[in-house]
């Protein structure tokens, strides 16, 4: 059985499905989007209570949750601009007849 990166099952789904990819882009954000939902809310009621050290491990956390939401959103816009540009390609090279 074939072992694929990440990024290599994302390039098949964007080749064979346009609607799969967002479909696992949107699947990834959920949890990460829980996340940083769940630590803001821990550290809006808890912030007095909370020690110093486990303060900057949830903003820790709560910033790299934010980063992978943030490479999602990368991704779909990076999805937007190869379909863009593979219409326009398709677009210039059809004959003028």
């Amino acid at each position: 059985m074939a072992s694929w990166t990440r990024e290599e099952y994302l390039a098949g789904l964007l080749e064979s499905s346009p609607a799969g990819i967002i479909a696992a882009i949107a699947f990834d954000l959920r949890t990460p989007m829980a996340d940083i939902v769940g630590l803001a809310k821990l550290l809006k009621e808890k912030n007095a209570t909370l020690e110093e050290k486990d303060r900057e491990q949830y903003l820790n956390l709560l910033e790299i949750r934010s980063q992978t939401v943030a490479n999602a959103i990368f991704a779909v816009a990076d999805y937007y601009h190869i379909q863009l540009e593979k219409s326009q390609n398709t677009d210039q090279q059809k004959p003028l007849v």
